[in-house]
């Protein structure tokens, strides 16, 4: 959890400019990155304040979109701690006009939940997406269930949009004895003195969320999956044409594409623009933990496609460029998961994404509730 020594000095030796807290703000931060079910492919935020020889606080923050498990050390960006706050408190600042105040020259954009972070008190703070605490938050009567969980100092804060929105909502949660957010539709936030007291405290909320979780019921046995991908992959490439396809059947995959969970709530926004609302079904509805006939996926593609442009022709506004109406993640129960994308890099990513979703709701003690269509498009088109 904690770097060693070594592993501190190494990385100073390498870049001398660091303090020793930015060194150690670094390596757990990468070290949250490095575990897929905390968070992945660019989501969440880590940070810390640290006062400087002029008597000025710093907040460095993760730069906007970067993937903590590959985080460059010059991707905690500085913002100033004063400034960040005085934006709060401003009632005619936008997100653009936020944006543009916090922008740093020849820079990566800071966080969209910069202002999230600085009105934390505490130095060290993690903002995770873990997956047994969205089973939980998500569910019909989440927000109860969570915090008995958890217990004294959780505040549950509902849905809103990163940015402004979200800071706003934490500003209205963050009331004295508070010592952790579960932010629903989102994620984790934690805080602490010491780096060692917010990780402990996420992996606490995963650890006691597990104990409520189901266990993946095992894929029933059946066919070399690699057979059924080898008969299934030409029929979708001419389904697909042009995108790159990634397929996963490990057990844990396998498992996933038989949970009968396809069309489900999305545990976050924060990927919609990668995974499309729904994931596409490739099930055969009359043989259950079977994939479907190249004729059913066929089928299964026109229904989808007709949903996703219904989705849009009601919720995106004109002068918004959509994506193309096709699928990003496919289950074809029996021969595993697939992901599609412009590259192999974006299929590759579907393809993991998908896999978080599913267990998400797989694992759920409860259906999960999905947000409206209105929150969902306006995550997946920001400019909407």
């Amino acid at each position: 959890m904690l770097p060693d020594e070594a592993q501190l000095r190494a990385l100073r030796d390498a870049h001398p400019a660091l303090s020793p807290a930015r060194a150690l703000r670094h390596l757990t931060a990468r070290w949250l990155g490095a575990h897929p079910h905390l968070v992945m492919h660019g989501a969440g935020n880590t940070s810390l304040k640290e006062r400087g020889q002029d008597g000025r606080w710093t907040l460095w923050i993760k730069a906007s979109g970067r993937d903590l498990g590959s985080l460059a050390v010059d991707e905690h960006l500085p913002v100033d701690l004063d400034l960040a706050r005085a934006l709060l408190a401003r009632e005619d600042l936008c997100d653009r006009a936020l944006a543009a105040a916090l922008a740093l020259p020849g820079r990566p954009a800071p966080s969209l939940e910069t202002l999230m972070h600085a009105q934390i008190e505490a130095p060290w703070v993690d903002h995770t997406h873990p997956e047994a605490v969205l089973s939980i938050v998500n569910g019909p009567d989440g927000a109860e269930q969570i915090a008995a969980l958890l217990g004294p100092g959780t505040a549950v804060v509902p849905y809103a949009r990163p940015g402004l929105a979200l800071s706003r909502a934490v500003q209205r949660a963050l009331r004295p004895g508070v010592r952790r957010l579960v932010l629903r539709h989102h994620g984790l936030v934690t805080w602490g003195e010491q780096p060692e007291d917010s990780l402990r405290d996420t992996l606490r909320a995963v650890r006691l969320a597990e104990g409520l979780l189901r266990p993946l019921s095992p894929s029933p046995a059946g066919p070399d999956p690699a057979q059924g991908w080898g008969q299934l992959r030409p029929y979708l490439e001419r389904l697909l044409p042009g995108d790159a396809l990634a397929w996963g059947a490990s057990e844990e995959d396998l498992a996933l594409a038989a949970a009968g969970v396809t069309d489900g709530a999305s545990p976050t926004t924060d990927h919609l623009a990668r995974t499309r609302p729904w994931l596409l079904d490739g099930a055969d509805p009359a043989r259950p933990g079977t994939s479907a006939s190249p004729e059913q996926l066929a089928g299964a593609l026109a229904r989808w496609t007709a949903r996703y442009q219904a989705y849009l022709d009601h919720h995106l506004p004109p002068g918004i460029h959509p994506f193309p109406a096709r699928p990003r993640v496919i289950t074809l129960p029996g021969v595993g998961l697939v992901g599609a994308g412009g590259s192999d890099r974006e299929a590759a990513v579907a393809l993991d994404l998908g896999r978080s979703a599913l267990r998400v709701r797989a694992r759920a003690p409860h259906p999960l509730v999905d947000l409206d269509l209105g929150e969902l498009i306006a995550m997946e088109y920001p400019d909407a």
